[in-house]
């Protein structure tokens, strides 16, 4: 899908790596220790075991790159998994792991991963078991992101609140902000339009979020973001689209080398 390769590429010059994984797209950029990009590939995956595909492609740019493992950064951002937020001073550490796993984080072949939120929220995310496995082959310096929280707080407001849907095809991430701090995050299936608008505006009314003065953000990769836009004008005040693909903002920062 896209690539490219400095004229000055070479194993040893590799410092961070930044890693998106999703169900059906793999990007792969390398940079040298002062940011400056120096490698990228992009890979679009099949809907049958995508992260089966994405492991052997990750397999095979470490051993045609001649990778070796060194303590560089490897940054991996996931849009596949579960995910849910919780505030970290309400709930204990074997609380948060129930709440997760009825949620469907229990997922077999996946690792489960926590990071801090906005304003010490914990966020609760799985990546495949594999790929977490591989990147460990690469560095002993990795770190995960659930890409939903690295969008979505790119576009909360200031001030009130902020609810924030992540569309996937399939289903939906929600998360909803008051000012800077994360109140909720979740992730629900979706079968048919209405239920991405019906998730979102169920989790803004148990929250006391309003219809009239708070906006709603719909950002993402969904072929009904359209129509998901259109469906909730008819009852919300503010609703906005940020339709810049995920993986390409994030290939933008890339070549920026933010």
């Amino acid at each position: 899908l896209f690539s490219y390769r400095s004229t000055d590429f070479a194993p040893e010059l590799v410092g961070p790596v930044r890693i998106y994984y999703s169900h059906k797209l793999l990007l792969c950029s390398f940079f040298n220790p002062e940011g400056r990009l120096l490698w990228m590939q992009e890979f679009e995956l099949p809907e049958e075991e995508p992260a089966l595909h994405a492991l052997h492609l990750l397999r095979r740019i470490r051993e045609e790159e001649r990778l070796e493992k060194k303590r560089r950064s490897i940054q991996f951002f996931s849009g596949e998994g579960a995910l849910m937020a919780l505030p970290k001073d309400r709930f204990t550490a074997a609380q948060a792991e129930v709440l997760f796993e009825r949620s469907g984080g229990s997922l077999k072949g996946c690792k489960r991963f926590d990071r801090l939120g906005l304003s010490g929220t914990e966020l609760h995310f799985s990546v495949p078991s594999e790929l977490a496995e591989e990147c460990a082959e690469w560095t002993d310096k990795l770190e995960f992101f659930p890409v939903s929280q690295y969008r979505s707080e790119s576009l909360v407001q200031k001030e009130g609140m902020t609810l924030v849907g992540f569309m996937h095809p399939a289903r939906i991430d929600v998360a909803l902000y008051q000012s800077n701090q994360l109140m909720l995050m979740n992730r629900f299936s979706c079968a048919v339009t209405e239920d991405f608008s019906y998730h979102l505006l169920n989790c803004g009314q148990q929250m006391d979020w309003s219809v009239r003065t708070d906006p709603i953000v719909l950002t993402g990769r969904e072929e009904r973001m359209e129509a998901v836009h259109e469906l909730l004008k008819e009852f919300v005040g503010e609703v906005w689209l940020d339709d810049r693909h995920d993986a390409a903002e994030i290939q933008r920062l890339a070549l920026l080398g933010e």
